[in-house]
């Protein structure tokens, strides 16, 4: 019997079981076997007596609460047949651990065609009005539900579950060429024009005030685009080309900025109250105002000269282009 005659077999015998949409049951194999009871975005336990996930936004909680260490998973987007290849980070983690695209499911953010073949993990097909996850290793049926029963984000907490329960990375080859991170690395010191504030390990680097609520004024770095890691909001995302540092979505030059290896300055006006310098170790307005507008970087640390103190310091880990810190530190821009 060819896959497609059993899953439609499958489902003629799981139809009694669905309730209405936005709430019901996500199925193992068979019948006989939940993974999930779902209503609307709520994960629950198959007893209905536990709730596992909950999601707000871009992040998936475990359980009901949305702090800082009740985050489970933040996805770039919650559509698994996405035309571009979105991410999957676990908590307080610099890779992405999964990404996704055309609703198939890979190891790590493969970077071309071919790795992504490689490195396929699970793929989900619609047939008529059910949904099934299959192996992409041996195409065996995983889980399946009705497409109307659920938003399209449950679909990536049941792809994650599943590569985790049946352990499908374990034929795949996880290890990144080294040349991948110095290719990263050069890319780095060639757009700060200089040696970057502080090496690289992962994919991307992250900025983050030392006290008060780093959660929500962290910030993260790709290489390209610089946003708040906890806010998927686009129009508070900005892009640094080497020269020029703009919101992603820029309606006028008001948004602009412009460095050129020691300045930064508004693209189109003189206003010395947002004009920064960087002479190799130290970050400073260019209207002489004190101690607060000047900052040292040492050790991964952004901090006032002659004032240091944990509620004005600000924390690196990974390599930040400087005029992207002084966009940070200065307040140009915002988290929320």
């Amino acid at each position: 019997m060819n896959r497609l005659r059993y899953f439609f077999v499958i489902l003629i015998l799981s139809s009694p079981f669905f309730t209405c949409a936005g709430d019901g049951f996500v199925y193992l194999k068979d019948t006989t076997q939940k993974l999930f009871f779902v209503s609307d975005a709520n994960v629950y336990s198959p007893d209905k007596a536990q709730l596992l996930y909950s999601q707000r936004g871009n992040i998936f909680y475990a359980g009901n609460g949305d702090g800082k260490d009740n985050i489970s998973l933040l996805v770039t987007s919650l559509d698994p047949a996405s035309t571009k290849l979105e991410t999957i980070f676990e908590k307080d983690q610099r890779q992405p651990v999964y990404s996704f695209q055309d609703n198939r499911f890979f190891l790590g953010k493969p970077t071309s065609e071919e790795t992504q073949q490689k490195n396929e993990l699970l793929h989900i097909e619609a047939s008529k009005k059910w949904l099934g996850f299959y192996s992409s290793d041996n195409d065996s049926l995983l889980a399946y539900y009705r497409i109307d029963s659920f938003p399209s984000s449950v679909a990536i907490i049941v792809a994650y579950t599943l590569i985790k329960q049946f352990g499908l990375e374990k034929n795949i080859k996880a290890a990144q060429p080294q040349s991948k991170i110095n290719g990263l690395m050069s890319f780095i010191k060639n757009i700060t024009g200089g040696p970057a504030l502080q090496s690289v390990t992962g994919a991307y680097s992250v900025i983050k005030p030392a006290s008060g609520n780093t959660m929500a004024n962290e910030w993260i770095w790709d290489g390209k685009i610089l946003r708040p890691r906890w806010n998927t909001d686009q129009s508070l995302a900005w892009t640094f080309d080497g020269q020029t540092i703009k919101r992603m979505y820029a309606e006028n030059n008001n948004d602009q900025y412009t460095w050129d290896g020691k300045t930064f300055k508004p693209l189109s006006q003189d206003d010395l109250s947002q004009q920064w310098s960087w002479d190799g170790s130290v970050i400073k307005r260019a209207e002489n105002t004190g101690w607060h507008n000047e900052y040292m970087v040492t050790d991964g640390v952004v901090r006032p000269t002659t004032e240091p103190g944990a509620e004005n310091e600000w924390h690196l880990d990974g390599s930040i282009p400087v005029p992207l810190v002084i966009l940070i530190i200065s307040g140009i821009a915002k988290a929320e």
